[in-house]
């Protein structure tokens, strides 16, 4: 990644010192013009102009931050732009209780320069991560903890020590996130809470347009989850429920109970979109905001941003289509119908926008929302050329992946190879092959580690080590272990721990003992569950 004009340091004093400061283009992404981050591009459909954020998710997020909140946030939240549905409840942030950005991480959790700079200008005093370590990592988080501390202290005129809270909601899909989120951003409740559909390709259009139309949270809902809901719904305590979209009437009944209850329905969401807009009360010159429909993290930026309608629209619709329903949207809502912003590069031959392609997550993973996925049956894996070798007696392995799962093969095969083969391991020369091999190490939902493990009591929890079958749970992968997270473990170590201590039963280890707390846990150590005191260590060998 490129440098910042300005070091870090420079830039918070910039800030603490009242210099008059121009952003760098490269802090802000596509900056130009009159609009922080904005490229103006002009098309006319009567009086209307369009405004475009052209910039990646990371610099879109910091250009809608400068926007809705130029002076300043006292929350921030950081989230994960390549898998945003298991935090579809953020985009009620901003008429939220705790009213802040949402500022993007890497698609690997890292931390941008970009990002952190923006929380030196914003000088929040709570950072707020979404999804837990697979979505933002640890380390992320104490460094925009030390960033905003810094900025604040550059600013202050007391010696007074500052305090920067940092809190983590997670939960373990859309349903329970968004429980988690509503929970966090309207604590003392609200007047009003949305509910969207779970398991739609509109899910997250849905939520997104629920989140610019009043001040309450947006819960993802299903027929399996309205126990935990229902406590929700009543520690929201919400005079109205309104369901957004096609939420099966029977959910709506039971989670609305005596409450008012409404339905803001349409044939499409652009219809759903210009309802919401007819039932809103806008100042005269609240500006439009269009997204594209399979676009989760510019979604959010526009929920975010929106002080008007929130169109989410297929990246092929032609802009001159658009235009006419934002035209629309203006006469149902009374917003401008002179202008209106875009998120989202744009597309060929006059297309409103062009898909983006998602990266690759942490682990191989090309999502989170990897709970209750899989198919039950797994897929043997080729290997990918130029895998890391080791010196040494060779140890052969096959690798499926369960089908279903949202993991990029080849990425999952070449971290497998190179955690087994580092310096730090077990000594082996680990090959992938696809013929007879000393063991069949496959990355599995739950249900099919339970069958892969039987009788190993692994409860679709755990992973395990069973015969000629070394299994590997895709939860654990993606989130890893609450007990090694808390002992200050990261995502990645704990990846390297679950394939190290499941390869050592095939190599015929068994389990060792805790050495005394405080020191590194031996690797065949059930770090998973527990570690008696000891360091995280993902390494057989960690002195190599």
């Amino acid at each position: 990644m490129s440098k910042s004009p300005l070091s870090r340091r420079a830039f918070l004093r910039s800030i603490a010192l009242g210099a008059a400061f121009v952003v760098p283009a490269t802090l802000v992404g596509s900056a130009r013009l009159t609009e922080v981050g904005a490229s103006v591009q002009v098309n006319k459909y009567g009086d209307i102009s369009l405004v475009r954020y052209d910039a990646e998710p990371v610099s879109a997020s910091i250009n809608a931050s400068w926007r809705t909140f130029p002076s300043g946030a006292t929350t921030v939240y950081l989230a994960n732009p390549q898998d945003l549905l298991v935090v579809a409840g953020i985009v009620a942030a901003g008429g939220s209780t705790y009213s802040g950005p949402v500022l993007y991480v890497n698609a690997d959790g890292t931390l941008p320069e970009l990002t952190t700079a923006e929380i030196g200008r914003l000088k929040p005093t709570r950072i707020v991560a979404l999804g837990g370590q697979g979505h933002v990592q640890t380390e992320t988080v104490d460094k925009a903890r030390e960033i905003a501390a810094e900025a604040i202290a550059n600013t202050s005129q007391t010696d007074t020590p500052v305090t920067v809270e940092t809190d983590v909601w997670e939960g373990t899909g859309p349903i329970s996130s968004s429980i988690r989120i509503a929970r966090g951003l309207f604590p003392e409740g609200a007047s009003t809470t949305y509910l969207v559909q779970s398991n739609t390709e509109n899910t997250m259009a849905l939520a997104a347009i629920a989140g610019t139309m009043g001040n309450g949270p947006v819960l993802v809902v299903d027929s399996d989850s309205t126990e935990s809901l229902q406590v929700a719904i009543d520690e929201l305590n919400p005079e109205f429920v309104v369901a957004v979209g096609a939420v099966d009437s029977a959910i709506v009944d039971d989670l609305s109970r005596d409450r008012k209850k409404s339905l803001m329905s349409g044939s499409s969401v652009r219809s759903i979109a210009l309802n919401a807009s007819s039932t809103r009360t806008l100042e005269k010159n609240s500006t439009a905001v269009v997204v594209s429909i399979f676009d989760p993290a510019s979604l959010v930026l526009g929920a975010e941003i929106a002080t008007g309608p929130l169109i989410p629209v297929a990246p092929e619709t032609l802009i001159e289509a658009v235009n006419a329903s934002v035209l629309s949207a203006a006469k149902l809502s009374g917003a401008s119908a002179q202008r209106y912003v875009a998120i989202g590069e744009k597309g060929e031959d006059s297309r409103i926008f062009s898909y983006r392609k998602p990266e690759t997550l942490s682990g191989g993973l090309t999502s989170l929302d990897v709970v209750g996925k899989g198919q039950g049956s797994a897929t043997l894996i080729e290997p990918p050329n130029d895998l890391p070798t080791a010196s040494g007696r060779t140890f052969t392995y096959r690798l499926r992946i369960e089908d279903g799962l949202p993991v990029d093969a080849d990425e999952f095969a070449r971290i497998v190879a190179t955690i087994l083969n580092d310096p730090r391991g077990w000594g082996y020369n680990f090959t992938q092959v696809t013929g007879d091999a000393d063991t069949t190490i496959t990355l599995a939902s739950g249900s099919l580690v339970d069958d892969l493990c039987a009788p190993l009591p692994t409860h679709g929890q755990t992973s395990c080590n069973n015969g000629a079958n070394t299994v590997i749970n895709i939860e654990r992968w993606a989130f890893g272990s609450t007990p090694f997270m808390q002992a200050g473990g990261t995502i990645e170590q704990y990846r390297g721990y679950v394939i190290g201590h499941e390869v050592g039963h095939a190599l015929g280890h068994g389990h060792a003992p805790s050495p005394g707390r405080g020191e590194l846990a031996p690797v065949m150590l059930q770090q998973t569950l527990d570690l008696q005191g000891c360091l995280p260590n993902p390494w057989p060998n960690p002195e190599a």
